[in-house]
């Protein structure tokens, strides 16, 4: 079986499915259109022209000499390589390639405005970065189902918006942070190392954090690093000294910021929205309470002010947090039910 990943590096997603499907002995490669900011890898890259006809026709070429050479194609963040959503030419070769077809949603690909009494903390209409519409993703979402087989999601409130028979939640896949070692215990000194990365503010609620740690900053010695503009290797760098990592207050559920940290054995506070958790496995979920310290801007300091006081339970939920994603997120047990979906088409 011949799997290809592509067009994109968000969340370096096709890159890791390529790598643990290689290690249980598949021939699958990722493709991804560009070069990455971050210094995410893939084993093709594509790099476009600045000429903008040029470039376009870099990709009609690309789809001819890809579309029946493999058996699985397997998309991410909800995109093609023939896709223009800005003039209205949405997913053009999505329904000619020769072979089984899978979709990965990431997130703002897919994630549409929901019901306060579901996510409270949440509201597109607030200033919220956007991709499209939502006359535009439900146009491009129906599209997807119709031209593929399955369809996955890394962040379980994208279930909502999706078709249960046809989609299912898939936990982040991600082979290079699986490798990181765990690091150390909280440290005991006076001053505790809290890390945040802001990749969007708002999205992130990285003011409501901030606001939190400035006013914890009267009662307790704290250092508070927002990671910014690094590449992913220099980043980790950073989290390896932490002694709480602060992931998001907003969206509901943890990104790879937390999973890199929880592998180090780093404790993580994030907000996880229980009203999403039936779209969880139930050992997956019993698991998350105890591996995460749950926040959201209502409640981060006064429950950042218990924890703070008390470093052994800060170094427990680091040790829950270590084995959670070993578990969890464990690269080569996640594959088998990937696979699984493949072969059944």
């Amino acid at each position: 079986m011949k799997i290809l990943h592509l067009p994109s590096y968000v969340g370096n997603h096709g890159y890791s499915l390529a790598l643990t499907e290689r290690r249980q002995g598949f021939d699958s490669r990722s493709l991804s259109i560009g070069v990455n900011k971050f210094g995410f890898n893939s084993d093709i890259v594509v790099k476009l022209s600045s000429n903008r006809i040029e470039s376009k026709s870099q990709l009609f070429r690309l789809f001819s000499k890809i579309y029946k050479s493999y058996d699985v194609f397997h998309f991410n963040f909800g995109q093609s390589v023939i896709d223009f959503p800005g003039k209205n030419l949405d997913l053009l070769d999505l329904p000619f390639y020769q072979g089984r077809k899978f979709m990965t949603f990431n997130g703002s690909d897919l994630r549409q405005l929901v019901d306060q009494k579901i996510n409270p903390y949440f509201n597109l209409k607030n200033g919220f970065m956007k991709m499209h519409s939502e006359k535009k993703i439900h146009k491009r979402v129906n599209k997807i189902l119709k031209n593929t087989n399955h369809c996955f999601v890394v962040n379980p409130d994208l279930m909502r918006f999706l078709p249960k028979e046809k989609c299912s939640f898939l936990p982040y896949i991600k082979t290079s942070w699986f490798n990181i070692e765990k690091k150390r215990n909280i440290h005991k000194d006076k001053t505790i190392k809290i890390v945040h990365a802001p990749t969007d503010r708002k999205i992130k609620g990285t003011d409501f954090i901030v606001k939190a740690i400035e006013n914890l900053q009267e009662k307790y010695s704290i250092d508070l690093i927002l990671i910014q503009n690094l590449s992913q290797e220099e980043a980790l760098k950073i989290y390896a000294t932490a002694d709480l990592v602060i992931d998001q207050v907003r969206l509901g559920w943890y990104g790879a910021l937390a999973l890199e940290s929880m592998k180090m054995g780093i404790p993580v506070a994030v907000y996880i929205n229980e009203n999403d958790l039936e779209y969880v496995p139930y050992d997956m979920r019993l698991a998350l309470s105890e591996s995460v310290l749950n926040i959201n801007p209502e409640t981060i300091e006064k429950k950042l002010d218990h924890f703070l006081g008390d470093r052994e339970i800060l170094s427990k939920i680091g040790g829950k947090g270590y084995e959670y994603v070993n578990e969890f997120h464990n690269p080569d047990k996640l594959i088998k039910t990937v696979i699984d979906h493949y072969q059944i088409g």
